[in-house]
């Protein structure tokens, strides 16, 4: 947007010439992305692990500036580093990106922001932010959002959380922690949640729940929940029986989002959009059962338009909003 008094500034962003480092960081999986404007990935790196092994802060950093190293490294000569910005599955103070919760991950009060900054020395800065609200970042600005101003994002891998805009801003509540959708309470006899409470919705409809209905364990979340939705597709009788169940507990908590909210729109990221997809019916039909008739109607429920890569094209766009709200800073296309 032009500055009142100043001439405008045609700012072009050609080729590789400006790019971020966007980081998701998963319960099993830990992603790094050389992204540019536009949300055009130009590489990205992934280290799996065993997600009963945990990840420890030292860990993730280590891990993070290992792969970032690598992919500047590999980065066009002429190309130039704007920003780095991180998806944290927890509660996040986006201010240091100081990390008080993050249940799955097994951290309390970790100093995040301040440790990558010293594996990321001389950067532009290291933004952090929960990763549901970075979700719904991207799928306002480039996925099945764009042009609504009241969305709910939901992510849900082995946690469940949510970015919630209202009147096209993100929620953020008094200290930034808003969208913990998944402690929402929804069933007192349900199982004790990581976060230490009993009957929350993550505990009822995130990738353990529906392993646990299966009969399955596994390290690799995202191909254990996969199968059982393969199975399920099959007809197998007890996968089809988990995904129905779960399908039940994602309707009852939409229901209860949808009658808070009244939201034009319900997207549902991660992993739990696969098991949103193959439950839909049942969804629906218990969304039906547990909303209010008007606000029910008028909410649209779909599945991520950016697939799995709503949350790293999120952290991209948080890293190229200080570089892109800049009036100062251009950068020229190649003749």
């Amino acid at each position: 947007m032009a500055v009142a008094g100043r001439p405008s500034l045609l700012v072009s962003l050609a080729g590789e010439r400006v790019w971020v480092l966007a980081v998701e960081l998963g319960v099993d999986t830990l992603v790094v992305a050389r992204v540019g404007p536009g949300g055009q990935v130009h590489e990205s790196l992934a280290q799996r692990r065993d997600w009963a092994e945990g990840l420890t802060p030292a860990s993730a950093v280590a891990t993070i500036g290992r792969l970032s190293r690598e992919l500047m490294g590999r980065a066009p000569a002429r190309g130039q580093l704007v920003g780095t910005a991180v998806a944290v599955p927890g509660i996040v103070r986006r201010s240091d990106g100081f990390v008080h919760l993050a249940p799955n991950l097994l951290w309390h009060d970790v100093p995040f922001g301040r440790l990558l900054a010293s594996e990321l020395p001389g950067r532009s800065g290291v933004l952090l932010a929960n990763e549901a609200d970075l979700g719904a970042l991207a799928e306002c600005a480039r996925g099945v959002a764009v042009g609504f101003r009241h969305v709910i994002y939901i992510s849900g891998n082995a946690g469940v959380g949510a970015g919630i805009v209202v009147e096209g801003s993100l929620l953020a509540g008094r200290s930034g922690y808003a969208g913990e959708v998944g402690h929402m309470k929804v069933n007192p006899d349900g199982q004790r949640c990581r976060c230490g409470g009993r009957g929350c919705w993550e505990s009822e409809i995130g990738a353990a729940a529906v392993l646990r209905r299966a009969g399955r364990r596994a390290t690799d979340v995202q191909t254990a929940v996969a199968g059982v939705l393969s199975d399920a597709n099959a007809g197998g009788p007890v996968a089809s029986a988990a995904v129905r169940e779960t399908g039940r507990w994602i309707g009852r908590g939409a229901a209860n989002l949808i009658n808070i909210f009244n939201p034009d729109m319900l997207v549902f990221g991660g992993t739990l959009r696969s098991v949103f997809l193959a439950a839909e019916p049942v969804v629906m039909e218990e969304l039906r059962r547990q909303a209010l008739p008007q606000a029910g109607a008028e909410a649209a429920v779909v599945g991520a338009g950016l697939g799995s890569g709503s949350v790293l094209l999120g952290a991209a766009e948080l890293a190229l909003s200080d570089f892109l709200a800049s009036p100062m800073t251009v950068v020229a296309g190649e003749a």
